[in-house]
């Protein structure tokens, strides 16, 4: 995954999204990861995650895969996918004082 953490004491102490940009052709290269850039939300159990899109590798992207978990749980958050597109997702309903992955 791609690497991304958020402190803030008062609320969700980190989270590290995963990205799986999605290409359509499997022979060329594999599209780099993007930058990524979080804000707190004013409800504060939640986490808007932008992206600014690198080179594609020469293959387009297609959508995108973000997973998240709490690091303390095996389970992950159900997958969300978004078009490719998009810049940003919100993760909502996070819990108070956990470190997500």
């Amino acid at each position: 995954g791609i690497p991304f953490h958020y402190s803030n004491m008062d609320s969700v102490s980190s989270v590290t999204p995963t990205f799986i940009p999605s290409t359509s052709a499997a022979l060329k290269g594999e599209p780099s990861p993007p930058k990524l850039e979080g804000k707190l939300q004013t409800m504060g159990n939640a986490l808007k995650v932008n992206w600014i899109k690198q080179d594609d590798g020469g293959s387009p992207i297609k959508h995108y895969l973000i997973r998240y978990r709490a690091k303390h749980v095996s389970d992950w958050k159900p997958e969300i996918r978004l078009p490719h597109g998009s810049e940003y997702v919100v993760l909502s309903s996070l819990d108070w004082n956990t470190e997500y992955e």
